[in-house]
């Protein structure tokens, strides 16, 4: 095969895995949106008419919003400043999300220290290690040549030296929201146990049911994206679709 034909099959083989990317990016942010736009009624009736300012609201302020910032840039072109604001909010909505989450437990429990040591604990170490790997990957990011350096605006992705290591985060993202389910389920089946079925409240089956049907749908997210980190071969598909 000549350099001519070879750079062909490199390029169509750069445009399907970025076609795939883009895909990936438009159907997360459209589905994100559509979302948003469906619980918008109940977010005005349930969230918008509080008289005070509350922790609760606060968080889940951040994590929705922050979640809709990052749906819109998923429709922007790419650039590594883009790219790296986008992180940004990612993570900023994940530990919203998650602080929420943590402070459900912690209620569902009566506020006892050794649960909410526990719970943040866990949260800052998690945390921590997000932020130093979101650090490492905005210093050092930077538009690559998926091709030919010669051709750096025709296929490119952003890459940098984090590569592997974004997988931590969602494997610490798992044992989190592990601890929290198992924390949550543990005290409902204490109520169910105690509380007679003819008076117990539909509360606790709600948190039951929320909280099983919440951590399976982002336990797959996050094994979905630890796949694709690994996708070493795919540089593009890697970059796009764990966004």
């Amino acid at each position: 095969m000549d350099d001519a034909a070879l750079a062909a099959e490199q390029l169509a083989l750069c445009m399907n895995d970025q076609h795939i990317s883009f895909a990936l990016s438009y159907a997360s942010g459209a589905i994100f949106l559509y979302d948003f736009l469906l619980t918008f009624p109940d977010e005005l009736s349930h969230m918008w008419r509080f008289k005070r300012v509350r922790a609760g609201s606060i968080l889940f302020f951040i994590a929705r919003y922050g979640g809709f910032t990052s749906a819109i840039i998923c429709f922007l072109p790419v650039d590594v400043a883009l790219g790296n604001v986008r992180t940004c909010m990612r993570l900023i909505t994940i530990v919203s999300s998650d602080a929420v989450l943590a402070v459900r437990t912690w209620a569902i429990w009566e506020r006892r220290k050794s649960v909410l040591l526990l719970l943040l604990s866990t949260a800052l170490g998690a945390i921590g290690a997000a932020v130093f790997i979101l650090e490492k990957d905005a210093s050092t990011s930077k538009m690559a040549p998926a091709i030919s350096p010669l051709l750096p605006n025709l296929c490119s992705y952003i890459e940098s030296d984090v590569t592997n290591l974004w997988s931590i985060p969602y494997f610490l993202t798992i044992m989190y929201e592990t601890i929290t389910l198992v924390l949550t389920l543990a005290q409902i089946l204490r109520w169910r146990q105690r509380i007679p079925a003819s008076v117990r409240s539909s509360l606790s089956d709600a948190l039951w049911k929320d909280g099983v049907t919440y951590f399976a749908f982002m336990l797959v997210l996050s094994i979905i994206n630890i796949g694709l980190v690994f996708q070493v071969t795919l540089p593009q598909l890697r970059s796009g679709g764990s966004q």
